[in-house]
């Protein structure tokens, strides 16, 4: 019988205002991800990582919140992610224009890795590389309206391109436009 144990990551995590309106969010994070098996496969994975983020006022227009992650993976190697995501408020129209973008980095999983479940048409890949991203998205909040747009590019052996735009009025759903490109890169 095989069996997959993540542990849940362990978390340390503090948080200091450094003046009026500017937050410093400090955290380290630990997972362990094991198979233990009376089988043929035993193996284990650690991740270990290191963010800050920094939650910022300017004003009282502009916000910004711009966050850093340091992931050292003992498989896959370590891998830097950030997000920038500023807001600006104008308040005589009651609208707000806000945007983001970051990168990502995700890990196959043990199971993904070295675990067939054939009854349920999954096949284990022991080749497979960690999936890393580049997204964004810009929107415009008013009166019961929400207007996006978002994209994401995403790259292992192949990198598929992606973009929506969607309508949002008093919470119904307008317009939904999701658009997806895909293309072998070489690597």
């Amino acid at each position: 019988m095989r069996s997959s144990t993540p542990s849940g990551p362990q978390r340390r995590c503090t948080a200091t205002a450094l003046a009026p309106a500017q937050v410093l969010i400090l955290g380290a994070e630990h997972q362990l991800d094991q198979i233990d098996s009376t089988g043929p496969i035993t193996a284990q994975m650690t991740n270990d990582a290191g963010y800050l983020q920094l939650q910022s006022g300017f004003g009282e227009r502009f916000f910004n919140t711009t966050s850093f992650r340091f992931d050292d993976n003992d498989r896959f190697g370590s891998q830097p992610t950030f997000r920038l995501a500023p807001a600006f408020l104008i308040p005589e129209t009651d609208t707000k224009l806000k945007g983001s973008v970051g990168t990502g980095f995700n890990p196959p999983t043990l199971v993904q890795l070295f675990q067939s479940f054939p009854d349920f048409n999954f096949f284990a890949n022991p080749n497979l590389k960690p999936e890393t991203s580049l997204g964004f998205d810009a929107g415009f909040v008013g009166i019961g309206i929400v207007l996006g747009l978002c994209g994401r590019l995403l790259a292992r052996n192949s990198a598929a391109v992606g973009a929506g735009v969607g309508i949002l009025v008093q919470g119904f759903g307008l317009l939904l436009i999701d658009l997806q490109f895909a293309s072998m890169v070489s690597r």
